[in-house]
């Protein structure tokens, strides 16, 4: 095993070892200072590993003909060569040494600098003084050409480490450790100890906030001081979109997120804002929504948002220089004068639709050679008048925007229909109760399709979707799903934007569809059916890990909440 990569494996390993423990009141987060940018903390390391590599999530990915390869390859054999010389060095086998003292609260923690590239130590926890003693005697022991110099400092003593290819730093007090390549860092950590009032970074008032609704069970938490960092880093200036998530970015005091994996694996992020910032709440939070109430059950696929058009509309135009404004002036000015009837869209169009947007895909009954599998439909809510509000604007705007529709239809299938020598389209029609529905036929493998409701703008691949869509008796619907509503529950009680993925409804398309699926695949691609069909056993062996993957956001009154995740439900 070369020098460098043996001396790099000695010291995380030490720092693992060190870190083998129960966790105590005073958590390691105690003993870092309010100048720390961010940190990692694992207050629960050993039991979090056993609990997930013995869940059902770790026997998929076990299976998984990808893992089996790796097991087989000759990166797996390197790693178990370099296991077998690091037993050989410890005198025991490694597995034995980390299930007797593998840490269960570890943290790194990063410091910003002006200049350079930020600082960065590692704290553990040891199990006891003795189990802490042995580990850094056996690293010692390990490397006979280090030297190690104790130095006195505020009261206590940490220790200079020097081998040809490293110089590190680390103290000790009782089973705790710090180590750290950065001399200021370890200082920092010996002062701590030694003045138990001296106030650190969890005594900030930014910390406290941040950390205060943390869940119980996880078993890891990132930590962001997001002011820390927009002291030293430039401001992007570049495009508007990166302008506004630079401003949203510099606007906010942190960035928590937690991790909890096994069966369901859940990434929580929280984007912390002052307290003064105004945002949804629950008292202004609407109830349930409008369009999910209609998603049918069999949906693959399901986006759906509560958005401020007009905000995000009139929030870009003004992240624009002056020169892009001066080119997207003509258009909207064109487009108020010839296709709006004298309505503005920052002004007049976007104010009338929202705030529900969403979208779902449902298979097709079956797979037809040239036609997509899947079937789709787009909402946007229509605004009604606030109190107070005549109406007036709103009606019209939604009577103009019905009008350019219809209009732009009838434009395509014109000219359609004046460049193809194939099949005429047509714009056919049909009325339900308060919906007019319109489709155009002819054209292929789907049908545009067009309905206004009294609460939504329609827009679909196929006319059958939206009697779906609109009838509250129509087939079962997502919210009715037992394994949604235990999810959602859990997860994302309160969401405001949503995107969902129905994986066990998908893998059991593509089982039912093998055949013409992977004939419609090789025609289209132009390739080997029997490379598509490896293909297609791959997708099904990665669509067999999780039943279903979402995310989830929610805004409220000091901070955004994203939440990243899957379940491996149990299968019938």
């Amino acid at each position: 095993m070369p020098n460098r990569t043996k001396s790099v494996l000695l010291t995380l390993l030490v720092a693992a070892v060190a870190a083998s423990g129960v966790r105590a009141e005073d958590d390691l987060r105690t003993y870092l200072g309010a100048d720390v940018g961010a940190y990692v903390h694992v207050p629960n390391l050993e039991s979090s590993v056993r609990g997930v590599w013995k869940g059902r999530l770790a026997e998929r990915v076990r299976r998984l003909s990808v893992y089996r390869r790796w097991l087989a390859s000759e990166d797996h054999r390197k790693l178990q060569e370099g296991q077998k010389a690091l037993s050989k060095a410890l005198g025991r086998p490694v597995v034995d040494f980390a299930a007797d003292l593998l840490g269960t609260e570890v943290l790194l923690a990063v410091r910003p600098r002006p200049v350079g590239e930020p600082e960065a130590i590692v704290l553990t926890r040891a199990a006891s003084e003795k189990a802490l003693g042995n580990a850094i005697t056996t690293w010692n022991r390990l490397d006979p050409l280090q030297i190690t110099k104790k130095v006195e400092h505020a009261g206590g003593a940490y220790f200079r480490r020097e081998t040809e290819e490293q110089v590190v730093f680390y103290a000790f007090s009782g089973s705790l450790l710090a180590l750290s390549e950065q001399e200021s860092l370890v200082q920092a950590f010996v002062e701590r100890v030694g003045d138990d009032e001296k106030p650190g970074l969890v005594a900030t008032a930014a910390h406290r906030r941040a950390v205060a609704s943390l869940p119980d069970d996880a078993q890891a938490v990132v930590y962001v001081a997001t002011e820390a960092w927009t002291k030293v880093l430039p401001a992007n200036e570049s495009e508007p979109v990166a302008r506004l998530v630079d401003s949203a970015w510099r606007r906010s005091e942190s960035v928590v997120a937690t991790l909890r994996a096994g069966d369901e694996s859940v990434l929580d992020v929280s984007i912390r804002y002052a307290p003064e910032s105004v945002g949804t709440t629950d008292a202004d939070r609407p109830g349930h929504s409008r369009f999910l109430d209609r998603v049918p059950s069999r949906s693959l696929f399901v986006a759906w948002g509560r958005l401020d058009l007009a905000g995000l509309g009139n929030g870009t135009y003004e992240a624009l220089s002056e020169k892009e404004r001066k080119r997207i002036e003509p258009w909207r000015r064109f487009a108020a004068k010839r296709l709006l009837g004298g309505l503005d869209v920052l002004d007049d169009v976007l104010p009338a639709l929202g705030p529900e947007c969403g979208v779902y895909l449902v298979p097709r009954e079956s797979v037809e050679p040239g036609r997509l599998p899947f079937d789709g439909l787009v909402a946007v809510q229509l605004r009604p008048a606030a109190e107070g509000e005549t109406g007036e604007t709103t009606t019209r705007t939604q009577r103009e925007l019905d009008d350019l529709i219809v209009a732009s239809l009838d434009f395509w299938i014109a000219s359609h229909n004046a460049s193809t020598d194939g099949s005429t389209a047509t714009l056919r029609s049909r009325d339900d109760d308060d919906v007019r529905t319109r489709w155009i036929d002819g054209v292929g493998s789907h049908q545009p399709t067009y309905a206004a409701t009294p609460e939504f703008l329609l827009f679909a691949s196929h006319p059958s979707l939206v009697p779906e869509f609109v009838e509250p008796r129509s087939p079962e619907r997502l919210l009715d799903q037992s394994w949604f509503t235990s999810l959602r529950d859990a997860h994302f009680p309160s969401p405001d934007h949503l995107v969902l993925w129905n994986l066990a409804g998908l893998l059991d398309f593509v089982e039912s569809n093998r055949e013409p699926l992977t004939d419609e695949v090789a025609r289209a691609r132009k390739t080997d059916r029997e490379r598509v069909e490896a293909g297609m056993q791959r997708l099904e062996e990665f669509l067999g890990v999780f039943e279903t993957a979402f995310v989830a956001g929610q805004v409220e009154k000091d901070h955004v909440r994203i939440v990243v995740g899957g379940a491996a439900r149990p299968r019938d």
